[in-house]
């Protein structure tokens, strides 16, 4: 019940169904759910620890927002760190079978591109990252990638719901970075990776469209 409870609320918050500031209660939040308020508390608990609510007592929880800066010059600077490490590390370890895994990440982004299907593309977005820090076998950088993935999955799908027709960009970009990864170009993979976490998102953050 405790992973119902925080697996429902996790995807109404990354979809923006619940907004930053919203208030969740034990009592609402059983209710809808159909179980008792123990399991409700506990998945409360892993919410906050994983930064999408903040609980207060007599209060319940609040949905967690994140502003565009601490996005840009906290979390993506963060996420750029481990995969860059984790992506140089995989170069003596990678194998065809992970780039079986990343092509097939591929093509479910390219129909859910062309299908505009803004969840699904995003997701696999984060699918074909995780692949790449899974693929330098650190468990510590997967770890810490870990940490930061459900605020980073709320931000990006919070950005993907702006993208509008550059959509159908996303799946180059990512071709192009399974392209240097297969290269074992370390420069140009840190360069590509810069480019793609960074600038690209900076590019698409509503305040920072005119940049």
């Amino acid at each position: 019940m405790r992973d119902l409870v925080v697996e429902d609320l996790r995807r109404e918050i990354t979809r923006g169904l619940l907004e930053p500031g919203e208030r969740l209660t034990e009592w609402t939040v059983a209710k809808r759910l159909g179980i008792s308020r123990g399991p409700v508390r506990e998945g409360l608990r892993e919410l906050e620890r994983e930064g999408l609510i903040q609980t207060f007592p007599n209060r319940g929880a609040v949905v967690m927002g994140m502003t565009d800066d601490e996005f840009l010059e906290l979390l993506l600077p963060i996420r750029l760190n481990i995969e860059r490490f984790a992506a140089s590390a995989a170069f003596s370890r990678f194998t065809d079978e992970t780039i079986t895994e990343l092509e097939g990440v591929l093509a479910t982004m390219r129909a859910a591109a062309d299908a505009e299907d803004t969840d699904t593309l995003t997701e696999s977005d984060l699918a074909f990252h995780r692949c790449m820090v899974e693929a330098g076998g650190h468990q510590h950088a997967l770890q810490l990638w870990q940490s930061i993935y459900p605020r980073l999955q709320a931000q990006l799908h919070r950005i993907g719901r702006g993208r509008g027709s550059s959509l159908a960009l996303i799946p180059g970009e990512h071709q192009l970075l399974l392209e240097v990864f297969q290269s074992k170009d370390e420069a140009a993979l840190a360069s590509a990776l810069e480019q793609h976490i960074v600038h690209d998102a900076r590019k698409f953050m509503p305040r920072h469209e005119a940049d």
